[in-house]
């Protein structure tokens, strides 16, 4: 689960392989944008979607195990990416 940092709107992923956005100003209806995010899956990969699409833009195989989180870090002259995993690690 995810709140958009400036909008009305609440990212979820759940067990049926589901990601959903919805917006709590318009009665909880799901919503489509043209921002992105990206997903942990404990498949070991991470992927990054478009909201108005239903295929990932980007899939990353980036631990030997699962990837329980992932977090966008604006900080710099360009985005990252930081993960963690099942095996114990921190990436960027």
């Amino acid at each position: 689960m995810a709140v958009h940092p400036t909008a009305s709107l609440l990212l979820t992923g759940s067990d049926d392989m589901t990601i959903k956005l919805w917006a709590w100003d318009k009665n909880w209806r799901h919503v489509q944008d043209s921002n992105t995010f990206a997903s942990s899956c404990l498949d070991r990969t991470v992927k990054v979607w478009s909201l108005g699409s239903s295929q990932a833009n980007y899939t990353l195989e980036v631990h030997d195990k699962g990837v329980n989180y992932v977090e966008y870090y604006h900080g710099s002259d360009k985005p990252y990416l930081i993960t963690t995993g099942d095996d114990r690690t921190v990436k960027i």
